[in-house]
Parts: structure tokens; C-alpha cells; sequence
């Protein structure tokens, strides 16, 4: 979950938004700006062929046979603002930029919350949920007599 989480924040990053995986502990900072932090809300794995194999790809004459697994889940990104409007226009930034899409990651659904102020933080927040599912590849370390296959990797659906 620590690739999909990163590749999110990446990709927000890259969008010029201001994003984390968690807020720091103790006492809230304060802020002048808005700030998002990521986390997954919700996870799981699905099966993915029998035993995760999904058959043979081929990349020109190269056969090379696919093992996956099939994610899924919901992530919360949640706002952080000095002002109700920030949160909104920080959040509209955030949908726009996960319109465009992520790779390897499919968004299946966005489900937007009402702003509110929150005591604890002494700032406005306001949560965006994220339904999305994703695969994720094993890779072979190249041996071609006993290929093993290493970590799983995020990519796309398979075309």
C-alpha cells in the first residue's frame, strides 16, 4: 500500500498541491495555506486467475507469463485549511488533477464530505473519498531455466 500511497502523493505533488501521508501528532500547526493528507481508508486483494497467473503476454517475440494480484479499496484524502473557502478550492484542485488520472490506478468513484470546522485542529477540513482498484504485477528476475518472481509492482489493467 506504500507504492499506491506514494505514486498518489506523487502525482498530487506534481500538480503543485500540498500533500502528506499523515498530519504530525501533538499540536496542529498553524496553517496559511491548505494541506491534504492521504491515507487508505479500506483494502482488498481479489483473486486474479487461479493461483494470481494470468496466462502469457507477449512484448514483441518475448512471452512472458503474468502473475497478479488485483486490488481494491478507498482512499481518504482529507483537507486542512485556515478557511472554508481554501478547503473547497484546494479539494476542486485535487479532483481535477485525479481526473486526469494516475497511473497504474483505476478511480472508480469520488464521494465529496460538507466542509466543517474542526475544535481539535482549529481549522476547517473537509474529506474527499476515493473508490479505486489496481493490479499489481509480479516481476521475474530474468533467469530464463527457474524464473522467480520478485516484489509486485502497481501497474495498469491489462489490455
Amino acid at each position: 500500500m506504500e507504492q499506491l500511497t506514494g505514486t498518489l502523493l506523487s502525482v498530487l505533488e506534481q500538480e503543485g498541491l500540498s500533500v502528506c501521508r499523515r498530519f504530525p501528532g501533538g499540536l496542529m500547526p498553524r496553517l496559511t495555506g491548505a494541506r491534504t493528507a492521504a491515507q487508505v481508508r479500506s483494502f482488498r486483494v481479489e483473486p486474479c486467475g487461479l493461483g494470481h497467473y494470468l496466462g502469457l503476454s507477449r512484448d514483441g517475440s518475448v512471452a512472458t507469463e503474468r502473475y497478479a494480484k488485483r486490488v481494491g479499496g478507498t482512499l481518504l484524502l482529507r483537507t486542512f485549511a485556515p478557511d472554508a473557502d481554501a478547503a473547497s478550492a484546494e479539494q476542486e484542485r485535487i479532483l481535477q488533477a485525479l481526473s486526469r488520472g494516475i497511473p497504474g490506478l483505476s478511480i472508480r468513484s469520488f464521494q465529496g464530505e460538507e466542509t466543517e470546522f474542526s475544535s481539535l485542529c482549529d481549522c476547517y477540513t473537509k474529506d474527499l473519498l476515493v473508490e479505486f482498484s489496481a493490479y499489481y504485477y509480479a516481476r521475474e528476475n530474468g533467469e530464463e531455466d527457474a524464473p522467480l518472481f520478485l516484489d509486485f509492482t502497481l501497474e495498469g489493467e491489462l489490455q
